[in-house]
């Protein structure tokens, strides 16, 4: 699952999550990660259409206090830093069209510059978290 970071209540997407995963089932979380205490992630949240980011920490406490049990987290920035930037490389090559896309999809386009720099400068990471439902 790698669309939480544009939930309003993570907490309680995660509650659902524990209530209807069968048991022994498992969840997979891939999220962008961050404190929201710096400009560059809240530019990030913005640009992405995300109310809120959360570290990685927040997010295993909330899916913890749902119930389930976190068997695994890992930093996976390193990992993601070429996706960004070919994202970065074809929406270049592509200003010419971006140009005609509503504002929205515009700004999304450009948030590819920030995300990269929030990666690659630390303030933003992206992790996986394993989790299960025991019973």
């Amino acid at each position: 699952m790698e669309s939480s970071e544009h939930f309003a209540d993570k907490a309680r997407y995660f509650t659902n999550v524990a209530r209807t995963l069968r048991p022994n089932g498992q969840l997979l979380v891939a999220a962008w990660t961050s404190a929201m205490d710096r400009l560059r992630e809240r530019e990030v949240a913005r640009a992405f259409l995300c109310p809120e980011l959360w570290t990685a920490e927040q997010y295993q406490s909330a899916i913890e206090s749902a119930g389930l049990r976190v068997r695994n987290r890992e930093d996976l920035t390193a990992k993601t830093l070429s996706t960004w930037e070919i994202c970065q490389e074809r929406a270049g090559s592509a200003s010419v069209a971006v140009k005609f896309l509503p504002c929205a999809a515009r700004e999304f386009v450009a948030g590819s510059d920030v995300i990269l720099e929030a990666y690659r400068s630390g303030d933003l990471t992206y992790t996986i978290i394993i989790a299960d439902r025991l019973s």
